[in-house]
């Protein structure tokens, strides 16, 4: 009986301290099957090899519920044979390239494309539960044919607000957190005069990528052309910091986390061979080992800000003098409990 209860603490308080020093992951908005460009699926992914942990939501099961962000109503929506039904309720309707990760309410906000809308999928209900707020844009842009005008990035920063771009940069939203969410437009982003011929308004440089937060609350935009401009949300100016040159060929950069030790983790629409781990000390890429192909995403979106300093975790030691358990105080992950001069019977260790 002893020897039983001393091999078991020994093996399993290992496996539990390790599950929690390994949450290094990210939200992804993906497709069914690598190499294809839907945007309707949502995987989590491991930032240490971009193997999927687990799919979050599957567009093509159908198996999901739609509310009024507002109202929190059930909206019904029509049959998927019904041709003429209007089908811009469903939670990937018009497809989707910008998400962010709030952590305090475990909500993934994103929105369409085609669709000027905030929307999120509550991460706390085993079948997915999508909120949609219908009563207000998103931006105040007019015309979502244009592809000036999509949504294609989107971050929670660190003051705990959300924010979303669109791809030429006159569309600033800002969006607070909650059950009732105030979205401002807040206009057009404007080059620093430092920035030279580089544009953040510029096709050929800056549409399409992602963006993250830092700790004092800027916002890092990684475009899809690998150019990195720094945001200051007050002042709306975007200041060109780097081109990244160490990626390879045909690598659009469309999603981007800081992972946990600060290094910031790249995804492509169009890459599947990895992911790829830039060092924003000198903005040099390097790939991610991965045992296969990894799937390529539209966005990526964590809880981590660049340039954030985690204390180390303080763990108290437990101190009993009334049981026979060695060492004491315990102090790692391995400990002995001695039964002498006990009765004979069963016991329990909680």
């Amino acid at each position: 009986m002893k020897s039983k209860i001393v091999w078991l603490c020994a093996i399993i308080l290992p496996g539990i301290l390790s599950a929690q020093t390994s949450d290094n992951s990210a939200y992804a908005i993906t497709s069914e099957t690598i190499g294809t460009q839907e945007w309707t699926e949502v995987k989590l992914i491991d930032l240490n090899n971009g193997e999927v942990v687990t799919n979050v939501f599957e567009n093509s099961k159908n198996d999901y519920n739609v509310y009024d962000g507002r109202t929190t109503k059930q909206i019904t929506l029509p049959s998927l044979k019904d041709s003429t039904a209007d089908n811009n309720k469903r939670p990937f309707a018009g497809l989707s390239a910008a998400c962010a990760y709030d952590k305090k309410r475990n909500r993934l906000y994103y929105a369409p494309m085609f669709i000027n809308q905030l929307r999120y999928i509550d991460l706390n209900t085993k079948t997915p539960s999508v909120y949609i707020f219908e009563d207000k844009p998103l931006s105040n842009a007019t015309n979502l044919d244009l592809e000036a005008n999509h949504i294609t990035r989107m971050v929670i920063a660190a003051d705990g607000n959300g924010y979303a771009l669109n791809n030429d940069g006159s569309h600033l939203v800002r969006f607070t957190l909650g059950e009732m969410p105030d979205i401002t437009d807040l206009g057009a982003l404007h080059d620093a005069p430092t920035n030279g011929d580089v544009s953040v308004k510029d096709p050929n440089t800056s549409w399409g990528g992602d963006l993250i937060g830092d700790a004092s609350g800027n916002l890092y935009l990684i475009t899809s052309h690998n150019y990195v401009f720094k945001i200051n949300v007050h002042t709306k100016v975007a200041t060109f910091i780097h081109e990244i040159k160490t990626l390879p060929p045909g690598f659009t950069t469309n999603g981007a986390v800081v992972e946990k030790d600060g290094k910031i983790i790249l995804s492509s629409a169009n890459f599947i061979t990895s992911y790829y781990s830039l060092d924003p000390s000198g903005w040099q890429a390097t790939a991610i080992a991965s045992n296969d192909h990894v799937f390529n995403t539209s966005d990526l979106a964590n809880n981590n800000f660049l340039h954030e300093t985690k204390l180390p975790e303080t763990i108290t030691p437990v101190v009993e003098e009334k049981v026979g358990l060695y060492p004491n105080p315990i102090r790692s992950n391995v400990f002995k409990i001695s039964f002498l001069n006990q009765q004979a019977g069963q016991y329990y260790v909680q």
